[in-house]
């Protein structure tokens, strides 16, 4: 704390009186005491509004973070329900519905034989992965 080193000196202190709790010192001792106690009671005191200061600035900044936090919360938030609302859309149509009824007719016509309903089922294939990737690209044309 101060600029010069101090050493701490180390005592012992017989005390032959009877009331064993009291200890005489000199008056130069004692002033010495109270000017070190007066200092350390000044010191303490900056120490402790230093730090009081300190506390107060980082609960303000935290306050500051916490409500940048929540607005891009917030924000994300609604982006994932607008985009989910737009994408509800287009997950209510069920993609290639003529081409499912087809497999399931051709089915019940030839459950003995269901190689015959190969062309079918492979045109039904062909359809759903073409929607697929049309849903995929939109949502990517949507995103960017």
């Amino acid at each position: 704390m101060g600029s010069s080193s101090s050493q701490t000196r180390k005592f012992t202190v017989e005390n032959d009186e009877v009331p064993a709790s009291v200890i005489k010192v000199s008056e130069n001792v004692a002033n010495r005491l109270r000017t070190s106690c007066t200092h350390m009671d000044e010191i303490s005191g900056t120490d402790s509004e230093y730090w009081h200061n300190r506390t107060k600035h980082m609960e303000e900044s935290h306050r500051e973070i916490n409500v940048v936090i929540d607005r891009e919360f917030n924000k994300a938030l609604n982006e994932v329900k607008s985009s989910r609302t737009a994408g509800d859309s287009r997950m209510k149509e069920v993609p290639c519905l003529d081409y499912e009824r087809a497999v399931l007719d051709c089915y019940r016509m030839h459950n003995e034989e269901p190689m015959c309903c190969a062309r079918i089922v492979q045109a039904f294939q062909e359809c759903v992965d073409f929607k697929r990737v049309c849903l995929l690209n939109a949502n990517k044309t949507e995103s960017e």
